[in-house]
């Protein structure tokens, strides 16, 4: 039989090891509580940083007075009097950009005798294969083809996969370019395109460093321009 001394150091053994699995079990349940607010807090991060990019920034939030000398250069779509216009800087290999496309056709329908849309190029990387579709789309647009090549290269970016040069050609044949010799040869050249760095200057002077950039009737936004908003914003920025 056991003696009271042991009987006492049994039971303060077995409290002992009650209380250190109670602190461990809270410990775990502190620590899966923690990793649950860590998870949720870098999902929440993930969900901010996807909108704040995807999204615009408010139309006013960069004001430009002097803006009309902007509109003056780029390949432009829509009346040459527009009461709104859209110049976007964009990037062909932006995802974003190619995600603006059908909003910017949605405008164009919707208020087609007052809007007016200028592309200018603002590839991010110079040695890309970004600068050699804007030249493609340069060279198409020695072929009147600037447009039906510009919507192909957002819409179908397999381009950017294997041979640049020879998925640019392709899709030349594909919206039809004529003089598909002259085109080629355009698109092989190495030499500076003097509109692209225009477009790459006006950029610098808008200190636009993403893609696509809106300048709408001289209010400066980022991110896609949503069909769904611009009524707001034509009904501001309009004369």
């Amino acid at each position: 039989m056991a003696s009271p001394i042991h009987r006492i150091s049994q039971a303060l053994g077995s409290g002992w090891r009650t209380l250190m699995k109670l602190r461990l079990e809270r410990l775990t349940d502190a620590v899966t509580c923690l990793a649950i607010v860590g998870t949720l807090g870098i999902m929440a991060m993930y969900i901010w940083q996807t909108a704040t990019t995807s999204r615009p920034a408010d139309a006013t939030t960069i004001r430009f007075n002097d803006w009309l000398p902007y509109t003056q250069s780029g390949h432009r779509l829509g009346p040459a009097d527009a009461a709104v216009t859209i110049v976007e800087f964009g990037d062909y290999q932006c995802r974003y950009c190619r995600e603006a496309e059908p909003h910017l056709a949605a405008i164009l329908r919707e208020f087609e005798a007052d809007v007016a849309l200028v592309f200018r190029h603002r590839p991010l990387v110079i040695e890309s294969a970004s600068y050699t579709a804007a030249r493609a789309a340069e060279c198409a647009g020695e072929q009147g083809a600037l447009w039906p090549f510009h919507h192909r290269l957002l819409s179908s970016p397999s381009w950017q996969v294997g041979d640049t040069n020879e998925a640019l050609k392709q899709l030349g044949v594909e919206v039809g370019i004529v003089d598909q010799v002259g085109f080629e040869a355009c698109v092989e050249s190495e030499a500076p395109v003097p509109t692209i760095t225009a477009d790459l200057n006006a950029a610098a002077d808008l200190s636009v460093s993403g893609t696509p950039a809106f300048l709408v009737n001289g209010r400066l936004s980022m991110g896609v321009l949503d069909s769904l908003s611009f009524a707001d914003i034509y009904e501001r920025v309009r004369p």
